[in-house]
């Protein structure tokens, strides 16, 4: 029988604000957004995880009911639900990526907003990684400014995350319009704004739905070095793979090597087997994040 595993880190402490969703035909990652300008206040009630963890149930619920109906009018519905019950406003609403597959026999359909991603492994043992990479270009002088004082060796100061705040606040001014990006917040249409792919279920092995901090891995520190290591490596020892990315970014601590905006994100992958019986899952796991070395 086919499994379903889930896997997740959080970045500092207990607190992970990213979200797995799986159900019998469907598997999604939700990785809410931090605000580094409210991030202090560890009362916060409404941050980026409380939102993820709104939308996957919003989420799960309109997948139950109607399971033929297209993804974005899917997502369209859960936002909306989530605008109306919590009355959002997209002045102040925080956000999060979706990263969401689903199957039937015949195909197998992807869907992102924002930048959680999805790997694809063929029958063939080919494999292909899917994102949405719209956000990475805003705010170029912002996001300079803050790599560039890591690279200087300021480290995680209070002057980085006031380099975060301005690139944040770049971002909320085009966030959900042509001019910018989109993303799940208070904007129901935005929803039609993922992007998607059609894929022949036949053709289509495994499919391994991840947070960013799990694809930083490959695309921020190329340890490992290609997506098929990463298939490799992730799918046998989740866990261990994301313990292996936390140990990694504990050797730059400052972030002079990878300049980021933090120095641990959270890690989530969900893999599915989408080939032979219909898949059945495992609950996800919430470790707590290693202490860094002293």
């Amino acid at each position: 029988m086919t499994t379903i595993l889930t896997a997740t880190l959080a970045g500092e402490g207990d607190s992970n604000q990213d979200r797995s969703l799986v159900g019998p035909t469907y598997a999604a990652v939700l990785d809410g957004a931090t605000d580094f300008a409210h991030d202090h206040e560890k009362t916060r009630e409404r941050d980026g995880g409380w939102y993820a963890q709104q939308l996957a149930q919003a989420l799960r619920h309109h997948l139950d009911l109607n399971p033929q109906l297209a993804l974005p009018l899917i997502v369209e519905a859960a936002i909306s639900d989530l605008v109306q019950q919590h009355q959002l406003h997209p002045q102040d609403c925080p956000t999060s990526t979706i990263a969401l597959a689903r199957w039937t026999p015949q195909h197998i359909e992807l869907y992102l907003l924002g930048d959680s991603g999805i790997l694809v492994e063929t029958t063939t043992g080919e494999v292909e990684y899917y994102t949405d990479r719209r956000l990475s270009p805003i705010g170029p002088q912002q996001r300079a400014a803050y790599r560039q004082h890591l690279k200087d060796g300021y480290g995680f100061n209070q002057q980085h995350n006031h380099n975060l705040v301005a690139l944040q606040a770049q971002q909320r001014r085009v966030r959900n319009t042509p001019q910018g990006y989109w993303i799940a917040a208070a904007d129901p249409q935005a929803a039609h704004h993922g992007l998607s792919h059609l894929l022949d279920a036949s053709q289509v092995q495994t499919l391994v739905v991840m947070s960013d901090g799990a694809s930083a891995s490959v695309l921020t520190y190329s340890q490992p070095a290609t997506w098929q290591q990463f298939l490799t490596q992730a799918t046998t020892q989740p866990e261990q793979f994301h313990a292996q990315i936390h140990r990694l970014e504990n050797t730059d601590l400052t972030g002079q090597r990878w300049p980021r905006s933090k120095p641990h994100d959270d890690k989530t992958i969900v893999i599915a087997s989408v080939t032979g019986t219909p898949p059945v899952w495992r609950p996800a796991t919430y470790p707590q994040a290693h202490a860094p070395h002293r």
